[in-house]
């Protein structure tokens, strides 16, 4: 997050559309829109700015590296040795993903201004919007899984079975820079909550929203997870753990 590059919706799109994940864009749409901006927002390595697009340019290297499409590298070196068998990179929008749940937002005045404005819908109503993924869009986003793939991944932090010590201690590597943010590691986040030791992710779009929190220490983790753009996970994960401290269920170190 130290590149300086432009992420891609600071951009304009050649096709002059709006950045909607409405409007059908993949990865190579982004990265074209970023690259055509040849000024840096600052030299690399003085500031920190989340980036969509670093991750994007990560899985092309990736994919010139191994010759293979990115989500099946993903099913093969990672998902498929943690026995992830729902878990995938979805990068194609017309892929058919069994059990998928559709994201939902409040048909509200603030999530529904935009889309009439656009012309993508005539009134407000009520209830709730179902929000559609037309953009593959990957790298930054784009895993599908479950929540009980996601505890194998969680459970490998803790046996190390998968990649062993030296792959832990590459996902848990810090760097300094020439800012003053030296908490992220390789798409992990150290943190503190309450006092403790914490090991953190958050990500969300519209529709939908995610938070992970492990503690190391204790080999727990709290995962939240939800298909409505104002789920708050981030909120209701911290209440989970309030609430097994409080009842004495679990103990920190």
């Amino acid at each position: 997050m130290t590149s300086g590059i432009n992420d891609y919706y600071y951009n304009p799109r050649k096709n002059g559309m709006d950045w909607s994940t409405l409007n059908f864009f993949n990865i190579d749409t982004a990265i074209a829109a970023s690259l055509n901006n040849k000024e840096l927002m600052y030299p690399p390595g003085t500031q920190w700015s989340y980036s969509n697009i670093n991750y994007m340019l990560l899985t092309e290297v990736i994919e010139n590296v191994s010759g293979q499409r990115f989500s099946e590298f993903a099913k093969e070196r990672l998902f498929e040795p943690l026995n992830m068998t729902n878990t995938i990179v979805n990068d194609d929008i017309f892929q058919v993903i069994p059990n998928r749940v559709n994201g939902y937002n409040y048909r509200d005045q603030e999530n529904t201004s935009g889309l009439i404005e656009s012309g993508y819908l005539r009134y407000t109503g009520t209830g709730f919007l179902q929000i559609n993924r037309n953009s593959p869009h990957y790298g930054g986003s784009g895993v599908y899984t479950t929540m009980n793939d996601l505890k194998k991944w969680i459970v490998n932090f803790q046996t190390k079975t998968f990649g062993g010590q030296e792959f832990y201690d590459m996902m848990h590597k810090t760097m300094e820079f020439k800012h003053d943010k030296s908490n992220d590691a390789l798409g992990l986040v150290f943190g503190d909550f309450n006092g403790h030791k914490i090991v953190w992710y958050e990500g969300g779009d519209w529709g939908f929203s995610s938070y992970m929190m492990r503690f190391p220490q204790n080999d727990l983790t709290i995962i939240c997870m939800s298909n409505l753009g104002t789920g708050n996970s981030r909120y209701y994960a911290t209440q989970i753990i309030d609430i097994l401290l409080e009842d004495k269920i679990v103990e920190l170190e």
